[in-house]
């Protein structure tokens, strides 16, 4: 008995079997779903999204004398990680923050995305990230697993405290990716098979599953920080890389955004242009 030792830790004590997000972190949460529920328009700040995701992916800032022109459709969109020649035929799933979520991940680890986008033998890239976005809201209750809006207000979890500023749930998406895909070279060695082209859906679901109930049990331990988490993946050193790059739009909140008095006006990124992105597809 008194040999026994125990290692204190301040988040697991006073969570103990759970709580409810304290105001800043409700903040954070209220800001991701607005992000989330935001369709994908035609509008200057989600082009600007896709354009600088083709800037990252193509090498234009570094190839300048051979910068490749921004298509807003086209067959090169197939060479950078889409598998049509319509971008939004792959991230319209997760709207604005799964399209945010993407070109964070290119700009601050360009050489692992260019890397992890393979063509032959791997997976579709782009719906591999939207099926990890959408691991990330689920772990915040941003949206529920059947599909409802998250209730995270209410919910009671031991893992609110990792949500320590706006780029959080980036690094979070970035480090679960990069976990993606090694759980993805483990499928490929553990079953001998490599894809001859790109892997199904079906797996990238499946490996997206998997690397979510991974996460999760490390998240029932009541982590202090994010970087409690890098013994998860052999990359998990990217959680303390702190000059990142995040340029995204700031949904904010009015006061009191769940009250009854409260009139949010609509951002410019919410407002219907003439065009719509998704314009003859089924939106799910």
């Amino acid at each position: 008995m008194g040999n026994q030792t125990s290692t204190y830790n301040p988040a697991r004590e006073s969570a103990e079997l759970g709580r409810r997000p304290n105001d800043y972190e409700l903040i954070l949460l209220f800001k991701m779903q607005t992000k989330f529920l935001v369709r994908l328009v035609e509008c200057p700040y989600h082009v600007s999204l896709l354009e600088r995701y083709w800037d990252s992916m193509h090498g234009n800032h570094a190839n300048n004398n051979q910068a490749v022109s921004f298509q807003r459709k086209g067959p090169g969109w197939r060479t950078i990680g889409f598998t049509t020649d319509n971008p939004a035929d792959d991230v319209r799933a997760t709207g604005e923050l799964g399209l945010e979520c993407l070109v964070f991940f290119v700009e601050n680890y360009p050489g692992e995305a260019r890397m992890m986008n393979r063509r032959v033998g791997g997976y579709p890239f782009v719906k591999a990230a939207v099926a990890v976005t959408r691991v990330v809201i689920e772990i915040f209750h941003i949206v529920e697993a059947d599909g409802s809006r998250g209730q995270y207000p209410v919910r009671d979890t031991l893992y609110w405290q990792i949500l320590e500023d706006d780029a959080s749930l980036f690094r979070l998406f970035a480090f679960c990716f990069l976990m993606f895909d090694e759980l993805f070279c483990d499928w490929v060695a553990s079953t001998k098979t490599l894809p001859q082209a790109v892997c199904p859906t079906s797996t990238v679901a499946r490996l997206a599953d998997l690397g979510k109930n991974k996460l999760l049990a490390t998240l029932m331990r009541a982590p202090e920080h994010l970087t409690d988490l890098t013994d998860l993946c052999a990359n998990g050193q990217v959680l303390r890389r702190t000059n990142l790059k995040l340029n995204v739009h700031d949904h904010k909140p009015k006061s009191s955004p769940w009250g009854p008095t409260s009139t949010r006006q609509p951002s410019t990124a919410t407002q219907s242009p003439p065009f719509d992105l998704f314009e003859g597809l089924v939106q799910k």
